[in-house]
């Protein structure tokens, strides 16, 4: 049997996290798992997750692609599931079943993203259903759908993302040219229409302009890296503070603890392996080294 992971990434908003929580659970017929990220709320989210008993994790505010790997993390690595979706707070489902095509859209492409009303006349062909998707050369990040190869082989955002803008059309961007989600010839990627209404309650657009700025041109530098693959962080004590945070999530369940502990376990073993990898090809070798001694 398929197995669904549901994620949710907030940050001081309860209430409409509430209302999210509500929806998911009123219209996903298919049995999945929940999982809530909370990227340092200061309200009363951690309060409503442990009232309601859904499972969790929180940690400092450290911005959009940090908080998304939380959830990539948790449902792929340790709830182990096929296929992931992964929500913003202020995006709910409006109908019975709602799940389903980002599943059969995941299965087919690997990666699939909303088809949002607010850049309709960017849509270049389709219908937006998984059959045929809508080719649009841009995409938006509330709502998305992975398969498990697609996360196996691309990874997690790239923490080297500020707090906000950008993080998630470089990972569909590496999706892409892994062969999730669009085509390279024209650069398209695929969209879904869902039975989803956005509320799109971000906070002023004032509060991010200098972070849009400072993450366009981290783009443009991050692009130069041919590495298709990233893991949920970027240095050695990225990965201390990633595990510590996961080490304290909060599954409800003791046999997914015993699988969060495995999962801890090898990440922090893949992590320093790939670094001292990424260390040992940088050295200098042979008379380079005998040189840079002299």
């Amino acid at each position: 049997m398929l197995r669904l992971g549901i994620g949710i990434t907030t940050f001081d908003r309860a209430g409409t996290l509430s209302r999210t929580l509500d929806s998911v659970a009123r219209h996903t017929r298919t049995p999945h798992v929940v999982f809530v990220a909370d990227d340092g709320s200061r309200d009363g989210t951690l309060a409503l997750l442990r009232e309601r008993g859904v499972p969790h994790v929180t940690g400092p505010n450290r911005g959009v692609a940090w908080n998304k790997n939380r959830v990539l993390f948790y449902l792929h690595e340790v709830a182990g599931c096929d296929v992931v979706i992964l929500m913003e707070d202020d995006t709910f489902p409006e109908a019975d079943g709602w799940e389903e095509p980002w599943i059969r859209a995941a299965e087919r492409f690997g990666h699939a993203n909303f088809a949002g009303s607010w850049f309709a006349e960017r849509f270049i062909a389709g219908a937006g259903t998984p059959e045929d998707p809508i080719l649009c050369a841009d995409t938006s990040g509330q709502c998305i759908s992975f398969s498990r190869r697609a996360l196996q082989s691309v990874g997690y955002m790239d923490t080297r993302f500020g707090r906000y803008g950008f993080e998630h059309c470089e990972h569909s961007e590496r999706m892409r040219a892994a062969g999730f989600g669009g085509r390279l010839d024209p650069p398209v990627y695929f969209l879904i229409r869902s039975d989803l209404a956005v509320t799109c309650a971000d906070a002023p657009a004032a509060d991010y302009t200098g972070e849009l700025e400072k993450n366009s041109r981290i783009l443009m530098r991050i692009r130069q890296d041919r590495r298709c693959h990233r893991l949920p962080w970027s240095t050695l004590s990225e990965m201390r503070r990633f595990l510590g945070e996961m080490h304290r999530a909060v599954p409800y369940d003791v046999a997914m603890r015993r699988r969060l502990g495995r999962a801890l376990a090898q990440a922090s073993l893949r992590g320093a392996a790939e670094w001292l990898g990424q260390r040992t090809r940088s050295w200098p070798r042979g008379r380079d080294r005998q040189q840079n001694a002299a």
